[in-house]
């Protein structure tokens, strides 16, 4: 009859040919994946997704993680700031000249040399060395007891030994000035290793085979510069007049660790367990 099939019966598959098995209707199957299979794939898509779209955002960030070496306990409290820089390099059309902005109302690191200036510089390096208990030293590699200091043990933090480098260099910039006004002033081998010698060639300009650059400041300075590899994207624009244009960043916004937060919280650990100057700061 039409609209219907007819099957013929078939006796056991063990007693079929095989020219009977082949002729046998073939028995759709599906197959549907188990459970966690599933939840796998969905959780891999997302993420794969999810690194794509990072990878299209523009990166600001100096750092938001503690290194492994940071103090880990006390890091925590250092929170994350947004930070435009200051003392953008600027250019007037009406003058064709370039300055510096700067806010009046904030404290002044360059410039002409003044007490002003120095204490400036002396707050931000205020106790640059810290005196560490023994139990806090020993986590440290391979600290050693200062015999001169009673077995103290000192350390400081790396932001300070840059700032300690770049007050040095900023000093041996005006030697005239600081021949007479440096407060604390490095050892004559010491101001060598540090900013160069002799200091007469910054004053004369003249070059001689004895003249020894910065080596160990601009040295750390660089290295410090590459280890935070800051890679905020900073726009250039083109100043000045036809034939001496120059390309000038505008100032943009940086995600850093809080100095103000770290200032204090350095401040309050050199109350805690003692703390010192260094030469030169």
């Amino acid at each position: 009859m039409a609209g219907k099939t007819f099957y013929s019966e078939v006796a056991s598959g063990d007693n079929l040919s095989d020219e009977q098995y082949e002729k046998l209707p073939k028995r759709r199957t599906s197959w549907t994946p188990p459970l966690p299979t599933i939840i796998l794939a969905i959780t891999t898509g997302a993420l794969a997704l999810n690194t794509i779209l990072m990878s299209l955002r523009p990166v600001n960030i100096c750092t938001t993680e503690s290194p492994a070496n940071d103090y880990s306990t006390d890091w925590a409290i250092i929170q994350m700031k947004q930070v435009v820089y200051t003392s953008a390099f600027r250019y007037n059309e009406t003058s064709d000249s370039y300055y510096r902005e700067f806010d009046p109302t904030e404290p002044q690191y360059v410039g002409k040399p003044s007490p002003e200036i120095d204490n400036a510089w002396h707050k931000l390096l205020q106790g640059q060395y810290l005196y560490l208990p023994k139990e806090e030293a020993m986590k440290l590699d391979n600290p050693v007891p200062i015999e001169a200091l009673q077995g103290s043990y000192l350390a400081e933090v790396e932001v300070m030994h840059s700032l300690h480098c770049l007050n040095a260099i900023r000093k041996a910039l005006d030697p005239e000035y600081y021949a007479i006004h440096d407060q604390h002033p490095l050892l004559a081998d010491l101001q060598a290793v540090h900013v160069g010698e002799p200091s007469s060639a910054l004053i004369s300009l003249v070059a001689t085979t004895d003249v020894r650059l910065p080596e160990h400041c601009i040295e750390q300075l660089r290295q410090n510069i590459q280890c935070a590899t800051d890679l905020t994207p900073v726009p250039l624009r083109p100043y000045g007049p036809p034939g001496h244009i120059n390309l000038v960043g505008t100032p943009q916004t940086h995600t850093c660790r809080d100095w103000k937060a770290f200032r204090q919280w350095y401040s309050q650990k050199g109350e805690e367990w003692g703390s010192m100057n260094s030469g030169g700061t």
